[in-house]
């Protein structure tokens, strides 16, 4: 494959994509800095997201062809791969972020302007991590726990708040795997703080939305829903859809467990009207956790009093909910089977 094809078409494409994809999210490569001016291709999320999973094989090829030749492309289409991860991860291996990790190192061996090589160590921390993430989210929790040490100590010595905080929230998120709430939680708290003096918006609202888990996990309810609220607020500027669904999906979990079925419904429903937009992995979880909702609320109905003249329509309620529930599990079923086998990690 053309190196040139790649460089001035398809990694700028890419990167278009990321931004429209996670408009705050950490990104280091050379080509964000080359579009920030440009006007994207994509008018929507949905369609660079459908531009990424139609064109993840030619991606994958570039990065093969881009392989020992060029490590600068390698790293920074390695990067902008993470937005298709997040939503098709049987599309994008976790060594694709390994190989972009290496690839970053390489170049900042090389580098003859000492700025130009903190920004290949920096790009260099930020795939590691997203290895590490990957890796959580897919259940490898071993070599997860196995490369955080390394991800951590680069992080540490490039002192980049950002950086430093996602090293903090992927030990919290481990933790939270091993069932050490405590620990889970201190963790994450230090990545929130770290977020709030030289981090971004959206990291410190993914800081305020992994608490929430561990703090419902705890049966502290009030406390996680201020988290999620706070998540909300600081994402109202951001324009990150997705970012915004999953905390919709979240409320509308603790909703369901806290007994405010119409408030988790309408949240759930919300959420997953964006992850069908998306054609997004999220939509699996969702439909599960909408099922539960629904079931939740008609089993709430029958055993609540009805006034006589109410019943019928109470017992034509809970068979609509409950039909609805059936739907929404088969579906979470044929997207994700391994919900059905409690197997897919809940990141």
């Amino acid at each position: 494959m053309d190196f040139h094809v790649i460089e001035q078409g398809m990694l700028p494409r890419a990167a278009h994509a990321y931004l429209m994809l996670l408009p705050d999210a950490p990104r280091f490569g050379a080509v964000f800095l080359e579009i920030q001016d440009e006007p994207g291709p994509f008018d929507s999320a949905a369609a660079a997201l459908n531009w990424l999973k139609d064109d993840h094989e030619t991606l994958r090829e570039a990065l093969v062809a881009a392989a020992h030749h060029r490590d600068d492309l390698v790293a920074q289409l390695a990067e902008t791969l993470w937005a298709l991860f997040l939503h098709h991860r049987q599309l994008v291996p976790p060594t694709v972020f390994a190989d972009g990790a290496a690839a970053a190192a390489r170049s900042a061996c090389i580098a003859d302007d000492p700025e130009h090589a903190r920004r290949h160590r920096l790009g260099q921390a930020n795939l590691l991590l997203k290895e590490i993430a990957a890796r959580v989210k897919l259940g490898d929790v071993d070599t997860a726990e196995t490369l955080l040490p390394e991800a951590t100590a680069l992080a540490d010595r490039l002192a980049s708040p950002m950086l430093q905080a996602t090293a903090h929230a992927q030990r919290g998120h481990l933790a939270h795997t091993r069932g050490s709430l405590t620990e889970a939680l201190d963790s994450l708290r230090t990545a929130l703080q770290l977020e709030e003096h030289g981090g971004t918006r959206r990291g410190a609202s993914m800081r305020h939305r992994a608490l929430s888990l561990i703090l419902r996990d705890l049966c502290l309810y009030d406390q996680a829903e201020i988290h999620l609220f706070l998540a909300r607020d600081l994402l109202a500027a951001t324009g990150d859809a997705k970012d915004q669904a999953r905390i919709s999906e979240f409320l509308g979990t603790l909703y369901s467990l806290t007994g405010r079925h119409d408030d988790a419904v309408t949240e759930l429903t919300r959420a997953l009207t964006v992850f069908g937009e998306l054609g997004s992995h999220y939509q699996a979880t969702c439909h599960h956790q909408l099922a539960l909702a629904l079931e939740r609320r008609a089993a709430a109905n029958l055993q609540a009093g009805q006034p006589h003249g109410d019943i019928e329509t109470n017992r034509e309620k809970t068979g609509q909910d409950r039909r609805r529930a059936a739907l929404h599990r088969s579906r979470a079923r044929e997207l994700s089977p391994g919900l059905h086998t409690g197997t897919v990690p809940a990141v």
